[in-house]
């Protein structure tokens, strides 16, 4: 019995081994004229001498913005990157009203997400506009995230949404040929934190197996407050299991994370010193982390928001301290930032930035690097490599 116990785990340890898993991180919003990818984005890339394989951006759900949807989704495809779009059921007035979904699952919405999945087809065709062709191109959508947060109670009631989430998934799918999950998948992403656990947990909100191809969870850990500083692990971990056993089978996607400098002290990074390495050494057992719990896509959340998440050229770090631009070219500046906070330069296309060492993780073979002539494997688009 011992015996095929470790051969068990043995089995199941080397599989995590050989696994890998999509990366990225969260780019905002582009519109318009502009760039769909920032220069610090590009320059990190250069730093890590790797490209992202996943670039992810989000919007409220608005009839008639379906055609800047699928022109992000085309320069990001175009740039080498499978793109990610977070669509939140917000309205055009970007209110959280439990009225847009009640909307989208009684059919009001129809005509405009039939528009919208018709153009979505048009984009995964590729530039000869024919399924199935070399030329192919892929897509993430998370619909409806984060769901279980306090904040997006207007949700409202599990079986409301599991009713727009059918709409909206069995539109697009009655667009779309029978082996479209080549091409787009669906994440069904929750908070960490589940705030409503003992009225309506979060899996009285899974939309079925059928409907669902990722479970996604989006997970912070913040400064103080009532939970103050959290590893990864218990940042994660019990919704990890929560969604597994809902969804087993399902791959797992980190669709949101980041870490605060602001450590115990209630210093951040421009101010101490032990602050700086508080982020990154979670930054590391982050990456260790989700290395072990098999996650096949990591997102990180590269935006200077409730607190400076950012992974590369944290610019509360590095303008507080210096008061100057975060690519400041001055030697003296650059120098004493470095030996006081222990961060590292990172020399790129003629400009120095600051990163913390930990960054560099995302090096590891695990993760797996985008290519703008080939992007991803069907295997690891799908969550199987």
């Amino acid at each position: 019995m011992r015996v095929l116990v470790c051969v068990v785990l043995l089995l199941a340890f080397s599989s995590l081994i050989s696994a890998k898993s999509l990366f990225g991180w969260w780019e905002g919003a582009p519109k318009g004229s502009e760039a769909p990818v920032s220069i610090v984005t590009d320059a990190a890339q250069k730093y890590l001498k790797k490209r992202f394989s996943v670039v992810s951006f989000y919007d409220d759900l608005c009839p008639g913005d379906y055609m800047y949807y699928d022109d992000t989704m085309l320069r990001l495809w175009n740039l080498g990157y499978v793109p990610l779009f977070g669509l939140r059921p917000n309205g055009c007035q970007h209110t959280r009203d439990p009225q847009h979904v009640i909307d989208i699952a009684e059919g009001r919405l129809d005509p405009w997400i039939e528009k919208f999945a018709n153009e979505t087809r048009v984009y995964l065709n590729g530039a000869d506009g024919l399924w199935g062709t070399a030329d192919d191109r892929k897509a993430f959508i998370s619909f409806g995230p984060e769901f279980n947060g306090d904040w997006e109670s207007p949700y409202g009631e599990a079986e409301k949404y599991k009713a727009m989430w059918r709409k909206f998934v069995g539109i697009f799918r009655k667009y779309l040929p029978a082996d479209h999950q080549d091409h787009l998948q669906f994440i069904w992403t929750a908070v960490a934190v589940d705030s409503n656990s003992k009225t309506n947990p979060v899996e009285n909100f899974y939309p079925g197996s059928d409907l669902v191809d990722w479970i996604g969870i989006d997970g912070y850990n913040w400064d103080g407050g009532k939970n103050g500083w959290r590893t990864p692990k218990q940042v994660f971990a019990k919704m990890i299991l929560r969604l597994r056993k809902k969804a087993p089978g399902k791959p797992l996607a980190i669709i949101e994370t980041g870490t605060t400098s602001v450590a115990k002290n209630n210093l951040d990074c421009s101010q101490s010193r032990k602050s700086c390495a508080a982020k990154n050494a979670w930054i590391k057992s982050a990456l260790k982390f989700f290395k072990l719990a098999n996650a096949k896509m990591v997102i990180w959340f590269q935006q200077n928001k409730e607190h400076d998440w950012h992974l590369f050229n944290a610019p509360r770090c590095w303008n507080d301290f210096l008061h100057k631009p975060a690519h400041s070219e001055d030697p003296k500046d650059i120098v004493s930032y470095v030996k006081c906070y222990g961060l590292k330069k990172a020399k790129v296309g003629g400009r120095t930035y600051v990163t913390f060492p930990a960054f560099k993780g995302f090096r590891n073979k695990y993760y797996i690097a985008g290519s703008v002539k080939k992007h991803v494997s069907k295997a690891a688009f799908m969550g199987k490599a």
